[in-house]
């Protein structure tokens, strides 16, 4: 088909402009925006449907680079592609996984992980184990093999359950990229991830010796005071280990001797009544850490920690006891002991937060025992202190 603008005629349209819609010829258009815009569009023609495809704006699109370019799409239409469809997919050959990355965290972590602990934890998994190993390869180039040797093989035997989190978190990376047409196989489905780390039983808790046991060699060594404090804290208010670590200040209401958990498993509000013992921690804590706004900090002293910095603290700490044991003991220890002090298992369960179980009435159950809960803590507190004040009396006897 002869093409009907000219050079001339379209940089007229540029100095003087008319808004309108320009046939050049063979499907491409000079489009002139109400504001004067020009703007070259290929229209793509199919029996269900007419859509358009931007080459670009004038005048950094010439006349004849359009031309070129609508020749271009002509070829793809004439194999049956959609232009779109082949440009994205041209992206995606050279789309690095970092950027990938930055478009999922952005888009998509906001909606599958709406509570902001969880949502700093999965960040996490992202930048300093995936990222920081994958950033800079491409999406094609993307093989089963190499998550093999980057992700899997060099943390597999010390640390298998941060290997299977950071791979559950690289599946959904992946399936995001499949759902934009970014790949079209995913490599991580090859992979059984569940064999690569099975949950510990549930079943261990301490006793009061190994709290004794375990809480003495903490203090004793050399690691950080904010990390000993921790370990008290959690051995004390039995709560999950990232309610404490991520906390912030703010939650630690010292005139009410309340910490109050914003976000916890349960999706909703939690306050927790603070003992004697646990305001005298947090106080010890804010000498430490008062000038940021996180109860606990990482390495730059600023920020919250990063997810696994306790446990691999207390790596150590494994062959002080007879059993093995997980930071989750000491709130399963938490749970077990206290009803040998008299409390009833209901008040020992809304210590716990955890949901009220007998059949229906859990939906209509929202007393929360804090009162019942406010003792409770303080015994255990009491207890925990009476352990070091035995061995001292038994000490001094000897």
């Amino acid at each position: 088909m002869k093409h009907i603008l000219t050079a001339s005629k379209v940089e007229s349209l540029y100095k003087n402009p008319k808004e309108g819609k320009y046939l050049d010829g063979d499907n491409l258009y000079l489009f002139v925006s109400p504001a004067g815009a020009l703007s070259f569009r290929y229209r793509v023609r199919t029996p269900e449907k007419t859509t358009w495809v931007t080459i670009g704006k004038y005048p950094v699109v010439t006349l004849a680079e359009a031309r070129a370019q609508s020749l271009d799409y002509a070829r793809i239409i004439a194999k049956g592609i959609s232009p779109k469809d082949y440009y994205e997919r041209q992206k995606s050959l050279n789309l690095k996984f970092s950027l990938l990355a930055d478009e999922y965290i952005k888009y998509k972590l906001p909606l599958v992980r709406t509570k902001e602990d969880s949502r700093h934890q999965e960040l996490r998994t992202i930048n300093n184990e995936i990222v920081a190993k994958l950033g800079d390869i491409r999406l094609t180039e993307l093989t089963t093999e190499l998550i093999h040797k980057k992700l899997i093989q060099p943390k597999v035997h010390d640390s298998p359950a941060s290997v299977k989190r950071t791979l559950i978190t690289l599946k959904q990376l992946l399936r995001y990229a499949f759902e934009l047409g970014y790949i079209t196989t995913n490599p991580i489905d090859r992979i059984n991830i569940s064999t690569i780390y099975k949950d510990k039983p549930v079943e261990r808790f301490l006793s009061f010796n190994e709290i004794y046991q375990l809480l003495t060699t903490i203090y004793k060594s050399n690691i950080r005071t904010q990390w000993k404090h921790a370990v008290a804290l959690l051995v004390h208010l039995g709560c999950r280990k990232n309610e404490l670590l991520q906390a912030k200040w703010e939650q630690v209401l010292f005139d009410d001797s309340v910490f109050h958990l914003h976000d916890t498993k349960m999706n909703k509000a939690f306050r927790i009544p603070l003992s004697t013992q646990t305001i005298h921690l947090f106080n010890e804590l804010y000498k430490l850490n008062g000038n940021s706004e996180f109860v606990f900090t990482g390495a730059n002293g600023i920020n919250a920690p990063a997810y696994n910095t306790l446990n691999n603290i207390l790596k150590f700490t494994e062959t002080v006891l007879d059993k093995p044991y997980t930071i989750h003991s000491l709130r399963r220890t938490f749970a077990s002991l206290l009803p040998t002090l008299g409390f009833d298992i209901i008040v020992v369960e809304a210590a716990l937060n955890h949901e009220f179980r007998y059949g229906a009435s859990k939906h209509y159950f929202h007393y929360d025992y804090f009162e019942e809960r406010k003792k409770l803590h303080q015994v255990w507190s009491d207890k925990i202190e009476s352990l070091f004040n035995q061995q001292t009396n038994l000490t001094s006897e000897s």
